[in-house]
């Protein structure tokens, strides 16, 4: 098993290895033949997207779009989580103004 929980999947389709190599070049291939297990693969396993080329079918596009409003939801939410904790501790844009001057009237 391997976990694939917050991972990509990088839909590759190799060519044969030239003499002397291990492995030959490796290229996207078509993502639509994967499409029957795509979304399963980002419901169950949590799969955070996929590369490669092609036509996706209806099903695995509302998936991915679902994914990244999640993704998008959890960072907007994370910067205003951030944003919060410095007016609590450092104060607004009037408040940092009025220390400013403070300091300066001080020197």
């Amino acid at each position: 098993p391997v976990a694939l929980e917050n991972e990509l999947i990088y839909f590759v389709g190799p060519c044969p290895a030239p003499p002397g190599f291990a492995i030959g070049s490796a290229g996207p291939t078509t993502s639509g033949r994967m499409d029957a297990y795509s979304p399963r693969l980002i419901d169950a396993c949590g799969l955070a997207g996929m590369i490669g080329k092609g036509f996706r079918s209806a099903e695995v596009i509302a998936n991915m779009v679902i994914v990244f409003l999640h993704q998008e939801d959890f960072l907007l939410q994370s910067q205003l989580n951030a944003l919060e904790k410095k007016f609590l501790t450092q104060g607004g844009f009037k408040e940092q103004m009025f220390s400013a001057r403070q300091k300066t009237r001080k020197k």
